[in-house]
């Protein structure tokens, strides 16, 4: 556990990177200085003065001084216009000092590499500047912990649970999580990380990226107490940012407020000398035209009243309908240009590069193999049942992508393979023996609902199995009966076991390839 000393001076706190105190705008006289806009900086939505910048050092130097085994932290927050986190400041937000220290001491010994690459995570003059790119939920380190546990930013009963910790290397050596060079940096310097969301009432949503060491045990730094620091620092993080924003916002409504006073102040003096001549004149008037004028204005005076009360009546309504058409003008508006800056414009993310000719050619050789081997399967199973029971092939093509293109993939796992097909073909059986069978429901309503069935029962168990989703559709819209399907079955998950273990024997061949990842073949473990 690292440990940092408060200094009386407001710009110097320990352990905040001076690179990050550049990129944050420097204290400004409010006398006659306007705050300063950062939207350069990341941060396009408010400015930040002293008091703020004060907050926000503050809140993540309690961070990262008090948690246990922390060395980083980095800040992302969410932008509601494109749907993306947007990362705050310019380079890494803190660094722990004691950490930097120990590096600069032993850059001789093997450590000049990482602090070379942590000068350019933080460095932004550094010409080699790791410049941190918006982050699409599900892309990055923050997007696929924003993705997984946004929805949790906030909740009462996750408060309590312990944190997930990666290493970073599971992401970039992962090919479904498109790693750039940030990412690559912060596994060497770093090698672990995790993701703690915040959602501070809607004002102020994102997620705080915690890293530690690549040695640091999950038993020291992944405590029930540390877990509940880090999370209470989350939103701390998160409040302070959402308080500088507001205040922001508050002291502008004050301004407005005050310039509304003044307004009306003004209209009222000069609305009363308005009437104040509108009297004296029409006290000439009454002094000069005679008892018939009096008796002839006040006959008109009614009907000019309610003239006047329709003319403003219809004028309210007017200014109702304006003002309902430029809401919903607004919103279309909004909406248009969130949906192209998610579809038209995607971030600066380069797709992962082409295979090389070998690892290609063993993918080939690979995948004839074990397609060849299931055709048997399928032979051997017509002769033994006189061609009643056969073998479904289809889903295995997209089983043997998995298996021999993105082998580090979660849906590509043995555990996920397995599990996911019984999960998929019981629900779409017991779904077509109730509907279809007992109940009489037509054919497209059972085999649109198993398979939709079978896939939230995936994602939410943790066995998402492209494959086993394709499975799914064969077998609902099978018109064979219930015992030929489930022979059917019996023999789908044979060929299943087959296909895993020659793709173990056959990845594992090659010195490049690694297969499975894991195993967890207890479908309860996490």
């Amino acid at each position: 556990m690292s440990s940092c000393k408060h200094e009386t001076a407001a710009s110097d706190f320990v352990g905040l990177t001076p690179e990050f105190k550049q990129s944050v705008p420097t204290a400004v006289n409010s006398r006659n200085e306007d705050p300063i806009d950062l939207e350069m900086a990341g941060l396009d939505f408010f400015g930040l003065e002293l008091v703020d910048r004060q907050r926000i050092e503050e809140a993540l130097n309690e961070a990262g001084s008090s948690a246990c085994g922390i060395q980083g932290i980095d800040i992302w927050l969410l932008n509601e216009s494109d749907g993306r986190l947007h990362h705050f400041g310019q380079g890494l937000n803190w660094v722990n000092p004691v950490y930097r220290k120990q590096l600069e001491d032993n850059a001789d010994a093997g450590d000049g590499e990482k602090l070379q690459l942590l000068n350019r995570l933080v460095d932004v003059n550094n010409p080699e500047y790791y410049h941190p790119i918006p982050q699409p939920q599900g892309v990055g380190l923050a997007g696929n912990y924003w993705q997984q546990y946004g929805d949790q930013a906030g909740s009462a009963s996750h408060f309590a649970k312990q944190l997930f910790w990666r290493e970073v290397r599971s992401f970039t050596s992962d090919p479904d999580q498109m790693p750039y060079e940030r990412m690559f940096a912060i596994e060497k310097v770093f090698g672990k990380c995790t993701g703690v969301p915040f959602n501070v009432f809607g004002e102020s949503k994102g997620i705080v990226m915690f890293y530690a060491r690549g040695t640091a045990e999950d038993r020291i730094i992944n405590t029930a107490i540390n877990s509940k620091f880090l999370r209470l620092a989350s939103m701390n993080i998160g409040t302070a940012l959402a308080m500088s924003r507001s205040r922001v916002q508050s002291m502008e409504a004050r301004r407005n407020l005050a310039r509304k006073l003044f307004h009306r102040a003004r209209m009222g003096f000069a609305m009363a000398t308005l009437f104040k001549n509108l009297g004296s004149e029409r006290q000439l008037r009454s002094q000069s035209t005679g008892s018939d004028t009096c008796a002839s204005a006040g006959v008109s005076d009614p009907f000019k009243k309610g003239i006047t009360s329709f003319r403003d009546h219809a004028t309210h309504r007017c200014k109702q309908l304006r003002s309902t058409a430029r809401s919903f003008a607004k919103y279309a508006r909004t909406k248009a240009t969130n949906v192209r800056n998610k579809t038209l414009r995607p971030p600066g993310i380069k797709p992962p590069p082409a295979a090389s000719f070998s690892v290609s050619s063993w993918t080939f050789v690979s995948c004839f193999t074990i397609l060849v081997v299931l055709f048997g399967i399928q032979n051997l199973s017509k002769n033994l049942s006189d061609g009643k029971v056969s073998l479904v092939l289809p889903p295995f093509g997209a089983f043997m992508v998995l298996q021999f293109s993105l082998t580090a993939a979660p849906a590509a796992q043995p555990r996920n393979s397995f599990f996911g097909f019984i999960l998929a073909i019981s629900i779409v059986m017991v779904n077509k023996i109730l509907l279809h069978h007992l109940a009489g429901l037509p054919q497209w309503f059972h085999a649109s609902l198993g398979p939709s069935l079978a896939i939230f029962a995936k994602q939410k168990c943790g066995f998402v199995h492209p494959p086993a989703g394709a499975a799914a559709i064969v077998f609902a819209l099978s018109k064979k009966s219930i015992a030929s399907d489930f022979l059917h079955s019996a023999v789908f998950m044979v060929a299943d076991l087959v296909a895993i273990t020659l793709a173990v024997l056959l990845n594992n061949l090659s010195d490049t390839r690694q297969y499975p990842m894991y195993w967890k073949l207890n479908p309860l473990s996490k």
